[in-house]
């Protein structure tokens, strides 16, 4: 009889995945869940529904609770072997990457990598969300409620975003005009930065995620520093109405532009000049274009402006000339971006494919201390498990 309810529930989420319910679908296996704890058929739904949400940290701890049960269930282990993939596990990064940006409010830097992986890797709810929050952190508000639309047709019933979306739009403008007529205005830095709508969510939305997939001590350090955040502004937004707290998002976002994030020496023209060749460069390289990005790539490179954006040209630069196995190229700039972005977003992936290179060059002894590097540098790294890596490593 038990079975038969399990079965109901089963194909009662079934039906709700198909009309883009994730979240309706993932309620009703929850509550699955709670009647029986071992139905693998189950636990395997909740993961792709985590995962098609962006929880991946949930997905992978249900992926490997269907393991115990059943060490050789073949949808699991599937998944399992894509969340552990090289080339996921590069994505992933960035992905944390971002939302490591948003907290650190470099809300333009985070919107940019959004973006990318976006077209990347489209399909997760939780991109929609970042990107979202990011763009009305700019003050983008217009944009932030263009990306959540698009986000509540892959989840009609998510509620994160349905709340979003139901922020009075353009109330803070008027709210604040009227505020700076009064003597009254609280300059209180803590009210005008900790009570931002953006900044609820967000630390929600990182919490839902569990940040990260690390479990070590600062992984639980990060998620009880966020926990006591949230906290803390619920309190500050139970003190104030509505109104109050989309004024605050407005009087936030104006100390925080896409021009001042991209801020470097020379002319506004010239940041314009280095976004759109960058935009050309990255387009190329995901379209196999591989003379524009080229070109476009090596204009941002040799602007020289030590921003985010040259950084990401760099890499990209480096990564065009290792495709099409110019090994020389790729090597130089490879070299030159650890060189001048030491311990940033793509340091792993640079020592990794320096130790391919020179192993390609058949130059044994640099390939290893490449490598090695790069276990030093960071032991969980995704591409210690290659065949490769391993290959490289017990040659003598």
């Amino acid at each position: 009889m038990e079975s038969n309810r399990i079965d109901d529930f089963i194909e009662l989420a079934l039906s709700k995945i198909p009309n883009h319910d994730i979240s309706g679908a993932l309620k009703i296996l929850d509550e699955a869940s709670e009647i029986v704890s071992d139905n693998t058929e189950l636990l395997n739904l909740q993961g792709n529904c985590y995962y098609l949400l962006g929880d991946f940290y949930q997905a992978k701890q249900v992926w490997e609770n269907v393991l115990k049960l059943d060490p050789n269930n073949k949808n699991a282990l599937s998944w399992l072997e894509k969340l552990e993939s090289p080339s996921f596990q590069f994505w992933l990064k960035r992905y944390y990457r971002a939302i490591e940006a948003i907290e650190s409010k470099e809300f333009s830097e985070a919107l940019v990598n959004l973006q990318k992986l976006i077209k990347e890797n489209d399909g997760f709810v939780s991109l929609y969300q970042l990107l979202g929050l990011s763009y009305l952190a700019l003050n983008d508000e217009k944009n932030a409620h263009k990306v959540w639309t698009r986000g509540l047709q892959l989840d009609i019933n998510n509620e994160k975003i349905i709340k979003y979306l139901n922020t009075p739009k353009g109330l803070g403008k008027r709210r604040r005009k009227t505020l700076q007529e009064s003597d009254n205005l609280d300059r209180n830095p803590r009210n005008n930065i900790l009570m931002i709508v953006s900044g609820f969510f967000v630390m929600l939305l990182l919490l839902q995620m569990s940040f990260t997939i690390n479990k070590d001590d600062t992984y639980k350090a990060t998620i009880e520093n966020l926990k006591a955040k949230v906290s803390m502004l619920n309190e500050e937004l139970n003190e104030k109405d509505l109104l109050s707290t989309v004024m605050a998002i407005d009087n936030f976002s104006t100390d925080i532009t896409a021009d001042e994030e991209l801020s470097m020496d020379g002319s506004e023209y010239d940041v314009e000049m280095e976004k759109e060749y960058y935009k050309a460069g990255y387009q190329a390289y995901l379209s196999n274009d591989f003379k524009t990005a080229y070109s476009n790539l090596g204009v941002v490179v040799s602007m020289s402006t030590k921003n985010y954006i040259n950084r990401e040209a760099l890499y990209y630069l480096a990564l065009t000339y290792y495709v099409n196995k110019d090994y020389d190229n790729a090597k130089k700039y490879f070299h030159k971006y650890l060189k001048e972005f030491p311990d940033t977003n793509y340091t792993d992936e640079s020592l990794y494919y320096l130790g391919c290179i020179y192993y390609f060059q058949e130059d044994l002894t640099n390939a290893q201390m490449m490598l090695k590097e790069l276990k030093d540098y960071d032991p969980q790294s995704g591409y210690l498990s290659t065949n490769l890596y391993r290959e490289i490593m017990v040659l003598n």
